[in-house]
């Protein structure tokens, strides 16, 4: 008997009804996932205890406890044991702000809890100061161990009494258009205290040097749309887990100076400014956004700066610095700075706000990091010009580069416009030198009509297939709005949304 004529097994049955079978095909497979499904469900839980449901129930946020309220009598006063007080515009989008000021005032004189784990408060302050520090109070004798006070826009900075974050319970401080009232300033009990964020303060030296001082497990400082500090010092020998220092628009600052044996993550964003780095050896994550600026000091700037971080892992940074560290004519010739990112493995190039720098600079500046992995290049607010320079001084270098990237795997363009002719030359000169690249994927800018994007884009496939060194590398193009499964650089978010 032929295998064709065979009686097909039960199994065989199951997987492959016959036509005139009541229950479809689909409808098989469905009963047969649910029944595993029900046997995998665990049992039903016990009753629990009305106390032990409390006290779970106390570790929602506020808005959560206060649906449970509707559910059961047994759940009607659990909402004011809650330890997670957040209120917040969204909280009281649909209310008017007398009646939200009502609510959160209500919250916290029935609040029966033992304690308060996070508190924040974002809202308009003014003509409240009296009643938010009563909030506070409250919050400050249970022991709170996260206060998030964010209150911009306002007309005017709320008064913030120091006494109302030296707490000995607080672990993580946000404060946003804040101002302490108490001088001289003096911490007595912020010796758990891990993660500090202040933003549109107004700080100086003496605040940082007595936070440093008083907080010996701070771990985190993240400082944005400061003013105030022109000369920012950063001493922390005796922390021993401070790992992360980030800086965003603080627009006074003109020095920074940072001595941290365990820092591993600096990120910057303003203008150019000094940098002084005393003791960094275990830095590996660096974002340096440099703004704009004119004049050879900036440049020298920027130059120094790099020499300090040749050990770093993974790197971002903007046109600007790209400029600084190109090659550049004195005494008639062509020289060019020498320094070597020799454990770089990830890079990310910001374009945005590109006075000068073009594919000659990017290319240069992989050329110095012998180890690179990733490389990812933002050219969404760039546009390459032809000058006289470039054709003069750089077109003849571009030609003549051959960078040893053995290591280069992954090379990713963002914004990259079909029609410049820069950007294809970008895209020839990576994926004829990494001779080891396994995909080189270009994202097309915003803009690009229909019809334009599909008959160019087989052009270029065609010319990229021609340059490529390496027979394994797969060419992926993706629509701008259609980019959600390439992959994406550890510096995910641009300097402008840190916050």
């Amino acid at each position: 008997m032929s295998a064709s004529s065979k009686k097909p097994t039960e199994a065989a049955v199951m997987e492959f009804p016959q036509k005139r079978t009541r229950i479809p095909f689909q409808s098989y497979n469905h009963c047969r996932d649910a029944y595993r499904t029900v046997k995998t469900v665990p049992p039903t839980l016990p009753y629990l205890p009305h106390e032990l449901l409390e006290h779970i129930f106390s570790y929602l946020p506020l808005r959560n406890a206060r649906e449970l309220a509707v559910l059961a009598k047994r759940f009607r006063k659990t909402w004011a044991l809650s330890r997670n007080l957040c209120f917040e515009r969204v909280f009281g989008r649909y209310h008017q702000l007398h009646k939200f000021i009502a609510f959160v005032n209500n919250s916290f004189e029935s609040h029966a809890g033992p304690k308060i784990d996070r508190l924040r408060l974002n809202f308009d302050p003014s003509g409240r100061n009296e009643l938010i520090h009563r909030w506070l109070a409250v919050a400050v004798t249970k022991g709170v161990e996260e206060l998030d006070l964010d209150f911009y826009p306002a007309d005017v900075p709320f008064n913030l009494p120091v006494e109302f974050i030296d707490v000995e319970s607080l672990k993580i401080l946000r404060l946003n258009f804040c101002q302490l009232v108490t001088y001289p300033l003096k911490f007595n009990h912020l010796s758990l205290l891990k993660t500090i964020v202040l933003r549109r303060m107004i700080i100086n030296s003496k605040l940082i040097d007595a936070l440093f001082s008083a907080c010996l497990l701070l771990g985190s400082l993240d400082l944005g749309s400061c003013l105030g500090a022109s000369r920012l010092r950063v001493f922390a020998q005796r922390q021993k887990g401070f790992r992360t220092f980030k800086v965003v628009s603080c627009k006074d600052i003109v020095e920074i100076t940072l001595d941290s044996p365990t820092l591993r993550t600096f990120h910057y964003h303003g203008s150019v400014c000094i940098f002084k780095f005393v003791e960094i050896s275990q830095m590996k994550d660096v974002m340096i956004s440099a703004t704009p600026s004119r004049g050879f000091a900036p440049a020298l700037q920027l130059r120094n700066l790099v020499c300090h971080l040749s050990h770093v892992n993974v790197l971002t940074v903007s046109a600007t610095v790209l400029e600084a560290l190109s090659p550049r004519i004195a005494d008639a010739t062509m020289q060019e700075m020498p320094y070597c990112f020799r454990n770089l493995e990830e890079v990310q190039v910001y374009m945005e706000g590109a006075a000068f720098c073009n594919v000659y600079d990017i290319a240069n500046f992989v050329r110095h990091c012998p180890s690179l992995n990733k490389l990812f290049i933002d050219l969404s607010e760039v546009g390459f010009e032809g000058t006289r320079y470039w054709e003069l001084h750089q077109l003849l270098n571009f030609q003549l580069l051959r960078p040893y990237l053995p290591s280069l795997k992954y090379v990713k363009l963002t914004g990259y416009k079909l029609d410049d002719r820069f950007e294809l030359m970008l895209a020839k000169f990576l994926i004829m030198e990494a001779t080891n690249l396994e995909k080189l994927v270009l994202v097309t800018a915003k803009g690009v009509r229909h019809r334009i994007y599909r008959t160019q884009i087989l052009t270029h496939r065609f010319y990229l297939r021609h340059w490529q060194a390496s027979e394994r590398v797969q060419i992926e193009f993706f629509d701008c709005f259609k980019d959600v499964i390439s992959r994406r650089p550890q510096h995910s978010i641009h300097p402008k949304l840190w916050y």
